[in-house]
């Protein structure tokens, strides 16, 4: 399965569908609990890729958020592209 599919069916869940809509009202602060693991790129990047727009996804602390940008980056098929390609930054 390619990841774009992948994130197509994610986005189809309840909670994705209801972040989507929060979204949709404009600019916005949301903080997500209960999620763990690779489940928050994950849905996050469902997100992304169907809402477009800037979003900053801020975490803990830097090893938290490097494997955050690592999970995004793959899940997002970023993962070898030039700089100027993509659209996922990391900023430490």
């Amino acid at each position: 399965m390619k990841p774009s599919e992948f994130l197509e069916q994610f986005s189809s869940h309840d909670s994705i569908q209801r972040l989507m809509e929060l979204m949709g009202k404009g600019s916005c602060r949301i903080q997500l609990r209960g999620m763990i693991g690779s489940i928050r790129p994950i849905g996050l990047a469902s997100v992304f890729s169907r809402s477009g727009g800037v979003h900053i996804a801020t975490l803990t602390d830097r090893e938290a958020a490097a494997y955050f940008y690592n999970d995004l980056e793959s899940v997002l098929g970023e993962k070898g592209l030039n700089f100027e390609k993509k659209k996922v930054l990391f900023f430490p």
